[in-house]
């Protein structure tokens, strides 16, 4: 109920034991509730962008697989997959990538967007493969996180 001061658990989040900083990501459950995702925020794979790279997270959360390029480095994910990603192959002198996204179905592989993202320093993305609620149709979201760059010597 929108505005209850009633405590409400949403998920229970279990931690890893190694580590000491994790990113926790809440996903809608196909049986209702939410289901947790937990990332090492200080996974070497998934940090922020520097002048080079783009780390990315890709969770598939529709329901069948979604597969892609970023630059030249591909993916496939079977539904209630994810992964990290950092690509290869920046475009325009290093300051984007080239995007394919797209969707495996009994009519083989399709197309659902071809663009451009950006390089940014200080950024980790995260993309998430969906249904589409109004059309019944994959679809995707992404968004961008800021990351605080470290201070020099510490």
């Amino acid at each position: 109920m929108i505005g209850s001061t009633e405590n409400v658990s949403l998920v229970t989040v279990t931690l890893p034991e190694s580590g000491d900083s994790f990113i926790v990501i809440v996903i809608p459950s196909n049986n209702g509730g939410y289901n947790p995702i937990v990332i090492s925020a200080n996974n070497p794979d998934f940090k922020a962008a520097d002048i080079y790279s783009l780390d990315i997270y890709f969770h598939n959360h529709a329901d069948q697989p979604v597969l892609g390029h970023l630059g030249r480095s591909k993916f496939a994910l079977n539904p209630a997959m994810g992964t990290t990603l950092r690509p290869e192959g920046p475009s325009g002198e290093g300051k984007y990538y080239d995007v394919g996204l797209g969707f495996r179905d009994t009519e083989g592989e399709r197309t659902l967007r071809m663009a451009r993202w950006p390089i940014r320093k200080s950024i980790r993305m995260y993309v998430f493969s969906l249904v589409n609620s109004r059309n019944q149709r994959i679809d995707f979201r992404a968004v961008d996180e800021f990351v605080e760059p470290a201070q020099a010597g510490g």
